[in-house]
């Protein structure tokens, strides 16, 4: 009688089931404070905005810009895929705001601004522009980010007063593609996005026809 046996061997393969695989939250780099200007500055005493402290970079007038730089932000790795930005500005207005525009080119170019909307009074507050899903309407590289390229530009507007600012800050996040599911061969617990990569030791069956004499 013939008699057929299944021999299984073990075979690596590209699993349709890594599409599945569970994802991280996106990663951030933290906040990060700007630690010079680039190329000048029309405001007073803009090193104040380096940390948050009470003491105040102030501007007075319309269309006064200061370009902040150097937030030595860690590297983002080449695998990454920007999300989004967000910019914090700590401080107080006696009526003015001001715009807020990012390069990633070292103001080659850059993106339309936003408007701070730090309340009027003497008490500091809080804006936050952007979030972590804002691109800013640009799109953005890992090396964006490093301190030969990144700036952050604030110009007065025509508000009334002064406006102060007690501490420039900056939050980047991201996602890293890899394979995101722990039982896979190429497992990255840096990933945060799954891309399809995910490699699995699978069984594969392989009929191997033998026949006995009787």
């Amino acid at each position: 009688k013939p008699i057929f046996s299944l021999v299984a061997t073990l075979t690596m393969v590209f699993s349709p089931l890594a599409q599945f695989a569970p994802e991280a939250l996106a990663v951030d780099s933290g906040w990060r404070a700007p630690s010079d200007n680039s190329g000048g500055s029309d405001w007073s005493n803009h090193g104040n905005a380096y940390t948050s402290n009470n003491l105040y970079a102030t501007v007075t007038g319309n269309n006064k810009t200061v370009q902040s730089a150097n937030f030595n932000i860690a590297t983002i790795t080449s695998q990454a895929i920007i999300r989004g930005i967000v910019v914090s500005l700590e401080g107080k207005t006696g009526g003015r705001q001001v715009n807020v525009s990012l390069s990633g080119d070292a103001n080659l170019s850059s993106t339309s601004a936003k408007i701070s909307t730090n309340t009027t009074g003497t008490t500091d507050s809080t804006s936050l522009l952007g979030s972590a899903s804002d691109l800013w309407g640009a799109a953005w590289l890992p090396n964006s980010f490093t301190n030969g390229n990144f700036r952050v530009k604030l110009t007065s507007n025509n508000g009334a007063g002064t406006y102060s600012l007690d501490q420039l800050m900056v939050k980047v996040y991201y996602d890293i593609l890899g394979c995101t599911d722990s039982i896979a061969l190429n497992y990255n617990p840096a990933a945060t996005q799954n891309d399809g990569s995910c490699i699995y030791n699978q069984p594969a069956q392989n009929p191997i026809l033998s026949q006995s004499c009787g």
